[in-house]
């Protein structure tokens, strides 16, 4: 039914599926679909949930930071997408696109920019010095050399400078260091989607005493000291919106998009009932003196999802639904998987059946191995099939 969706209108749709585990399976089943039912590419782009408790003082995995800044800046290109995002990736609040955008470097071939002022750049969008650069999100700089490895790159980049002028750009090889691709202009992106300046983070640390009182501030003395310095800490995403807020969501990267929802009422059930959690581990942690900031400054509330979703053109999937719409419904009808038990003479009997009926028939199966079994027995019976 969403492929069937997505291939009707050939415009950007976000899909919100009521848990992360659906969301991945989704993105994952779709792939296979729109490329067996489509002759044109259809990027799919999935965003993962933070995967973190903003109250266990710790900051989102790495890679789960770059995912997600991949993919939200994905949704801000010109081409044609599908997002596939669970209700909890969907409703983290956000800065606005044009601060993601500042953070996003175009380099060209004989542009001046200052090598310290690249890496200064890097330091603030996530990325972490390393030498030699081997995994995305790595960067090192020696004498007039920059290695860089962006997350949307499948090959790190290699600019060479003269002075403050870049004379190359180069993708290698980070296995041997030898150059495959020379091209004059690249696109350098964020590795976590809170980017921000170290000026941000002293201000933090000079108004962080003044937003807790004295019992809390003795658990943020690293953090003040880290802060002072203008390095970020762990957790930082979850404390610097106290003076640096989160007043946007994915939904204002949504535009011209259209609206997939699976489950409605559970998706805003779900989002509920995560918030109750939250808050009920956000007094834990206040009365233990943590400083901690209240959920919805990081998450969007129930009614705010409702509001967002009220805006959209939108469709709405529901296995079961006994509530009136506001528009008419559509019903599909559907009917049980036969299930045949290894007997293969009854399956192929409805396989040519369903040949002679002019039907195309899509074997979708476990794993590799079962396919490749799959495709023998049908050379067994002289049909013709594709792995």
């Amino acid at each position: 039914t969403i492929a069937k969706s997505i291939l009707t209108e050939n415009r950007s749709t976000a899909v919100i599926a009521p848990s992360n585990a659906e969301a991945l399976n989704l993105a994952q089943e779709l792939r296979f679909y729109l490329d067996l039912l489509s002759q044109n590419s259809i990027e799919i782009t999935h965003l993962p949930a933070l995967e973190v408790d903003p109250y266990r003082g710790l900051s989102p995995h790495p890679e789960i930071s770059a995912a997600r800044a991949k993919a939200i800046w994905q949704v801000l290109q010109d081409k044609p997408r599908i997002l596939i995002a669970s209700i909890q990736s969907a409703a983290v609040r956000l800065h606005g696109p044009e601060r993601l955008l500042n953070y996003c470097l175009m380099l060209k071939v004989g542009e001046e920019m200052s090598p310290e002022m690249i890496r200064e750049y890097l330091f603030e969008s996530g990325y972490v010095e390393d030498d030699p650069v081997t995994d995305p999100g790595e960067f090192s700089l020696r004498g007039g050399i920059l290695d860089i490895f962006p997350p949307h790159l499948e090959k790190p980049v290699r600019m060479e400078f003269f002075g403050d002028q870049i004379e190359s750009i180069r993708i290698f090889d980070s296995d041997s260091q030898r150059s495959v691709e020379t091209v004059n202009t690249i696109e350098i992106i964020p590795m976590r989607e809170y980017c921000c300046r170290r000026e941000l983070l002293r201000q933090w640390a000079e108004k962080a005493p003044s937003l807790w009182s004295a019992p809390f501030l003795p658990h943020l003395e690293e953090e003040l000291a880290l802060a002072r310095q203008g390095e970020v800490f762990p957790a930082f995403e979850f404390l610097l919106p106290a003076v640096d807020p989160l007043d946007k969501t994915l939904f204002d990267y949504l535009r011209g998009y259209r609206i997939i929802t699976l489950e409605r009422e559970v998706l805003e059930n779900s989002l509920a009932k995560q918030h109750a959690e939250l808050y009920e581990r956000f007094l834990d942690r206040v009365e233990a003196h943590k400083p901690v900031l209240a959920p919805e400054q990081i998450y969007v509330t129930a009614d705010e999802l409702r509001a967002s979703l009220d805006r959209f053109p939108r469709l709405e999937i529901e296995e079961l639904n006994v509530a009136e719409a506001e528009s008419a419904p559509i019903y599909f009808s559907s009917q049980s998987t036969r299930k045949y038990h290894g007997n293969i003479r009854e399956l192929m009997s409805d396989f040519n059946k369903f040949r002679e009926s002019g039907e195309k028939i899509a074997f979708v199966l476990s794993n590799l191995g079962r396919a490749e079994r799959m495709n023998d027995i049908l050379k067994e019976y002289e049909i013709p099939a594709y792995l």
